[in-house]
């Protein structure tokens, strides 16, 4: 043990130290955060446009933000994790998107090594670099790390509405949780840039094991200031306790609260205003660059949300510098007619999804409990002309929850090759054998074992009278409008449904999908949500009142069908579990099961992957829509933005800077047809 922490200790000498000289924001930066409003404009071709800003890149993504800018432990949108990634860096390991795996991130981790003991729990000795530093000079040490993850898992965020993080993995964790161990004997403290965080031996093996690692410092000071984290020899504790009532005034606040207005942040720029949907970031100079060693070179940034109209008119005005993820048909196509009309101003970055638009039915709806009903609802729904007309051509139908971004779809799609490979020139007979039985493992799996759902209505209404659906509303044998049926309680059930939806699919929604449930004797009531309240309630799981919900699925290392959502509401001891939340529990054991694979076995981890997704298929706990194809325009003088290298435009950035583009060669670029 003593040479472990001397080697460790040898990793800290190495570093660099504090970087000397640096400077906090002046009080000319400060004043930036008066306005975000631009005041010049010049007139272009009968179209007003602003002069480009050097000092300034306004950001608008489709998705708008929520104001939850920390964890997602309270719910965040898409555009708000970007946003978490501009504040919180130094996360212990970084997401190599080229690997689709987790490693080092050596600006942060001077060395790692790893123990395992006799029972089969692993440790984790992690030494940090000595030069990082909160945005307002504070030192950040092993302590802030340690303060991470007894936050994340401490019952107070359920107390205050959030879902406290499930970090069962560590060692003592269930017992410090539950109040049965003063502290957490699974992290511990060896010096202010040395700590151990231990794996029990259940958790392992666990397919993405560094993911476990992927977390930021947070100042205690700014979120539990009257707390302190303390290691007595036993483990790390906090002292004294957290509360509910401690996090609503810290950190949830609608002023001053860490979720909205963080002060004081780790990342490469700080929050200067966030108003009217609208964040402002200015740079932060301390910050000491990312996992490449990049420091920002962009002063300053807006980012909001913007509908397909203030999109097109901000990007060809001017006042847009960069549109993040833009995938509705219309809005790309009009941003590639602005690309054709202003061929030197503007360059695009397209890059997969690793996601998709699904519909989920809500466990607690007693109307879609039954197979056979979800079954039909399936049945009834054109995917494929949906998605052609609401994505453009630039998305694809899904037959699971997956994206066509990730990296085991590539794989199997073929556009990434098996990870064997063979020397023809040299290998022996034996090898060559050995390569052959290996391909055909690998070349056994398939996508096309995934069950398929087409429209077929005949089948839909096959299958609901099968199952009892042959009454009318007065209980006489069906003859149009909606299904009903007897229930063993004598109650008459029918089928009117109710789904939550984004406002923006109601359209294709009406056309590829009503007019079939109608048919098949199935009522809809859509009800349009902004995309914030849509995000609330599914997050909450907030199951009353409607039967389906519309949203968007994003993953990186993980999938769960109850997403790392608030759980099911809490019953009380005599109501049992629905059918649908049984099967929920199910598919996450099958989802846990995948992920317990050796760090090595990628076959073993794709073939439970496709077995996960083949019972997805044919109990239909969801119904999976679409994925596409991300679409990033930006003026040319946004140089070195390598969107499709990152996770998000708010890991780019960073690299990325604002200049003229050299030679008219870097402005060409050959664009897809939007006929």
């Amino acid at each position: 043990m003593k040479r472990l922490f001397s080697l460790l200790l040898a990793c800290l000498m190495i570093q660099t130290g504090i970087m000397a000289g640096m400077v906090c924001a002046s009080a000319e930066e400060a004043e930036l955060t008066e306005t975000f409003e631009d005041d010049v404009s010049i007139p272009v071709d009968g179209t007003t446009v602003h002069p480009v800003d050097y000092q300034h890149l306004r950001v608008a993504n489709p998705t708008p933000l929520t104001g939850h800018f920390f964890t997602t432990m309270w719910g965040a949108s898409t555009s708000d994790l970007d946003v978490q990634e501009l504040l919180h860096r130094y996360k212990l390991v970084v997401y190599d998107n080229e690997l689709g795996r987790y490693r080092i991130n050596h600006e942060v981790v001077t060395g790692l090594v790893t123990q395992d003991d006799e029972a089969g729990n692993r440790t984790y000795h992690i030494a940090i670099y000595d030069d990082m530093v909160y945005s307002d000079g504070t030192r950040i040490t092993a302590w802030d790390y340690a303060f991470t993850l007894l936050l994340m898992m401490d019952p107070a965020v359920r107390d205050a509405g959030g879902i406290p993080s499930d970090e069962s993995w560590i060692l003592g964790a269930d017992e410090y949780v539950s109040g049965a161990a003063k502290a957490l004997r699974g992290l511990r403290i060896v010096n202010d840039y040395l700590f151990s965080i231990t794996v029990r031996a259940e958790a392992l093996p666990y397919f993405y094991e560094l993911s476990r690692l992927r977390i930021s410092p947070f100042p205690i000071r700014e979120i539990a200031p009257d707390c302190e984290i303390r290691d007595d020899g036993e483990g790390v504790y906090l002292t004294p306790g957290l509360t509910g009532d401690i996090l609503r005034k810290t950190v949830l606040d609608s002023y001053t609260g860490y979720m909205t207005a963080p002060k004081v942040v780790s990342g490469p720029y700080t929050l200067e205003g966030y108003r009217n949907g609208e964040a402002h970031f200015l740079l932060n100079p301390l910050y000491k660059g990312n996992q490449e060693g990049k420091t920002p070179a962009i002063p300053e940034l807006t980012y909001g949300g913007g509908s397909h109209e203030e999109i097109l008119e901000g990007l060809e005005s001017g006042r847009l510098g960069l549109v993040n993820k833009a995938m509705n048909a219309e809005t790309v196509r009009g941003c590639i007619d602005l690309m054709r009309k202003y061929p030197d101003r503007f360059r695009m970055t397209s890059y997969p999804r690793a996601g998709l638009t699904v519909i989920r039915f809500m466990p607690g709806s007693h109307k879609v409990q039954e197979e056979a009903v979800r079954h039909a609802i399936y049945h009834c729904l054109d995917r494929e002309s949906l998605t052609r007309e609401y994505t453009g051509g630039y998305g694809m139908p899904v037959k699971g929850m997956y994206g066509v971004g990730q990296w085991m779809v590539r794989l199997l799609s073929g556009s990434v090759s098996y990870p064997i490979h063979i020397n023809e020139e040299t290998a022996t007979p034996e090898e060559v054998q050995a390569y052959e039985q290996e391909l055909e493992k690998w070349q056994s799996l398939t996508m096309g074992d995934i069950p398929e759902h087409h429209l077929d209505v005949d089948e839909a209404i096959r299958l609901l009278e099968a199952n009892g659906w042959t009454l009318n509303r007065y209980g006489d044998p069906y003859d149009g409008g909606n299904r009903y049926k007897k229930m063993p309680d004598g109650r008459l059930a029918g089928l009117d449904l109710k789904i939550l939806i984004p406002e923006n699919m109601r359209e294709v929604l009406e056309k590829h999908w009503v007019p079939y449930l109608e048919q098949a004797g199935i009522g809809l009531e859509m009800i349009d949500e902004d995309i914030l309240q849509l995000h609330d309630i599914y997050r909450r799981d907030s199951i009353d009142g409607y039967d389906m919900v519309l949203v968007g699925e994003d993953f990186t290392d993980k999938f769960r069908l109850n997403g790392g959502y608030m759980a099911m509401e809490e019953r009380d001891g005599a109501e049992e579990p629905t059918p649908l939340e049984d099967l929920t529990a199910r598919i996450d054991a099958m989802s846990a099961e995948v992920y317990r694979t050796e760090l090595m076995d990628l076959q073993g981890f794709i073939r439970k992957w496709l077995d996960l997704q083949i019972e997805l298929a044919e109990t239909v706990p969801v119904i999976p829509l679409y994925s596409n194809v991300y679409f990033d325009f930006y003026e040319t003088e946004l140089r070195d933005y390598r969107i499709e290298e990152y996770l998000g435009w708010g890991n780019a950035i960073v690299a990325a800077w604002l200049g003229e583009a050299e030679t008219e060669t870097e402005l060409e670029q050959e664009l897809p047809d939007t006929e």
